[in-house]
């Protein structure tokens, strides 16, 4: 990654975020709408939709410099490991 001013920047991670927030069946309930109605979900984005309640995201990405990449707690190019979100980086 390049900005403005010609120095070159790692990018770290990004994240989408529901904007909608995360909502949950128990397993048992998931287990019974499996079966008895497998298109649950896309109705209820369908009818969501149709209300004007419209899904969005917010999309969050994290750069780091070289110097902040060699002195990072692990390999940022690390797909195993997982950072929050939110993370600073200090110097």
């Amino acid at each position: 990654m390049l900005n403005l001013s010609s120095s070159y920047h790692i990018l770290h991670i990004f994240a989408l975020q529901t904007n909608q927030g995360i909502k949950c069946l128990l397993a048992e309930k998931a287990a019974e709408v499996a079966c008895a109605d497998p298109d649950y979900s896309i109705r209820d984005l369908y009818n969501a939709i149709a209300q004007g309640n419209y899904p969005s995201w917010n999309l969050y990405i994290q750069v780091m410099t070289f110097e902040q990449a060699e002195k990072f707690r692990w390999n940022p190019f690390d797909l195993t490991k997982v950072n929050a979100v939110v993370q600073w980086y200090s110097s």
